[in-house]
């Protein structure tokens, strides 16, 4: 797990709020601080479709983007927002394509935004459905995640 510290937070919001560069992430929640607090569960309510079937848990970025732009737009910034994201299958293959854990079906790999008191950080997170002492696969997502900063043009100072 680490955590990098955004250099350009406008930036980087604008890429969350105004591209499409994570809509394929899936949302587990979003926490908005601002006049009000906002709360959003990420979680798919099956009960609402008329077809149930390959109905993912979550819902896709790309379908709560606007939403939570509409919550935070305006000239103040939030006093906090967060947001976690799960990684869709397509980044998890991406991540461990020729490695030991090319076959692994029991990891999940996650991204915290965490924004408060003018501070951006990032925060890596991974959970395996089996117990494993070999942490490899987190050092694997953590410099993942750090190249896709670097390519989305983002500097960035990992913290300890």
């Amino acid at each position: 797990m680490i955590s990098a510290k955004i250099n350009d937070i406008p930036k980087f919001m604008s890429l969350l709020f105004s591209t499409e560069v994570f809509d394929g992430f899936y949302l587990i929640e979003e926490n908005v601080k601002t006049y009000g607090t906002f709360k959003i569960d990420g979680r798919l309510n099956p009960d609402f479709f008329d077809e149930k079937e390959n109905i993912e848990e979550f819902v896709c970025w790309s379908n709560m983007r606007n939403p939570s732009r509409e919550i935070i737009k305006g000239k103040i910034l939030p006093l906090k927002l967060t947001v976690l994201f799960k990684m869709p299958e397509e980044i998890i293959k991406k991540t461990f394509r020729g490695t030991a854990y090319e076959a692994a079906t029991d990891i999940q790999l996650y991204m915290n935004v965490h924004f408060e008191n003018g501070e951006l950080r990032i925060i890596t997170g991974t959970a395996r459905d089996t117990f494993s002492l070999d942490k490899e696969y987190e050092k694997m997502w953590d410099r993942e995640l750090t190249e896709t900063l670097s390519k989305l043009g983002l500097e960035y100072e990992l913290e300890v």
